[in-house]
């Protein structure tokens, strides 16, 4: 049996392999070459320093959430956002917040404007779903909802302050998006870019539908699940360069995006040591006495300010194969060669 340590494959930009097309690659030293492109237009930084005000403005917002179940009472649970902290970076092309929540709690959001697919105004509901009727938020707030690889919620006191936010974040995210990105050539012998996403594109599509979820229940027959529930990639192509889209069902937004010039780390690990990676996920785990672990993988792309994608196999050869062709884009696109904090 191995490790747990045996069965986690990390790879960084420091060293990757080209030749992921063989099952027992030898990994390589590339020679990184930075995309050095400016941002898209001279009033990027005003937009987004607009944003970043936007954002202050709100200030401590309370409300509370109102359960209404079917044959049951109803409950209420008292919640609050207060904005700990913004950068809106227009040279990095980046957004992180931090925003403490009822009891204390933090909540960190970081994302690559490239790779947000949508920006939406809507009632704010918090993390339930926005069409459910038995949830509702009082006093009414609205929210300009970021889709991305995880997306976000930024609530607001008005639907008119809601949709300024919304109108500078999509202008950043057109300017942003706009950014030409060079990648280097191969190296003689090695895939070039487009053969790269195209194998990426067929194992993905090829997998069928994975199993994302464990499944954890009591001596008294109750039960819940973690994870994304069963995942199934339909489509994936590039719609710009350095840039890979993915279109699914099961794992939250159903078009997502990944920049490839936007990766520090890209592990492989099973579902089982990726759930209970998490402080809140593992207590949960432990108050059950049976749980159903499928036999999942988890490819876990790692961006360099520490938010993470997630993609499922249920075979540990291609979840690598594909996590090195995934680092062999991520050289040509010159990840890691921009040293910007984030």
């Amino acid at each position: 049996m191995k490790s747990i340590l045996a069965r986690i494959l990390v790879l960084t930009i420091a060293a990757t392999g080209t030749a992921w097309c063989q099952q027992a690659a030898v990994l390589a030293q590339p020679t990184l070459a930075s995309p050095q492109a400016a941002p898209a237009g001279p009033d990027l930084p005003a937009t987004m320093t607009a944003m970043e005000e936007a954002l202050r403005s709100v200030g401590r917002l309370t409300w509370t959430e109102i359960l209404r179940f079917p044959g049951k009472p109803v409950s209420s649970y008292p919640n609050s956002s207060q904005l700990v902290s913004v950068a809106a970076d227009p040279k990095a092309c980046s957004l992180r917040t931090v925003n403490l929540h009822e009891g204390g709690g933090l909540d960190n959001y970081a994302v690559y404007l490239e790779e947000i697919t949508g920006v939406d105004v809507d009632t704010f509901k918090n993390n339930f779903k926005a069409t459910d009727p038995t949830v509702s938020i009082e006093p009414s707030l609205y929210s300009a909802r970021v889709d991305s690889w995880k997306s976000h919620d930024f609530p607001f006191q008005t639907k008119e302050a809601a949709e300024q936010f919304a109108d500078l974040l999509r202008e950043s995210v057109k300017q942003c998006s706009a950014v030409p990105v060079t990648p280097r050539a191969a190296e003689p012998g090695s895939p070039s870019l487009t053969e790269t996403i195209s194998f990426i594109a067929d194992k993905l599509t090829a997998q069928g539908v994975v199993s994302g979820s464990v499944k954890l229940t009591r001596d008294d027959g109750s039960w819940i699940t973690l994870g994304e529930g069963d995942t199934n990639i339909s489509k994936v192509y590039s719609p710009a360069t350095c840039i890979l889209r993915v279109d699914a069902i099961g794992m939250g937004s159903a078009e997502l995006q990944l920049s490839f010039r936007r990766i520090g780390k890209i592990e492989v690990m099973k579902l089982k040591d990726h759930i209970l990676a998490s402080s809140f996920y593992s207590q949960i785990v432990r108050t059950y006495r049976n749980v159903e672990w499928p036999p999942t993988f988890v490819l876990e792309i790692t961006a360099p300010g520490g938010e993470s994608k997630e993609l499922y196999f249920s075979d540990e050869s291609l979840a690598n194969r594909v996590a090195k062709a995934i680092n062999h884009a991520a050289e040509l696109c010159g990840a890691g060669a921009n040293k910007e904090p984030f």
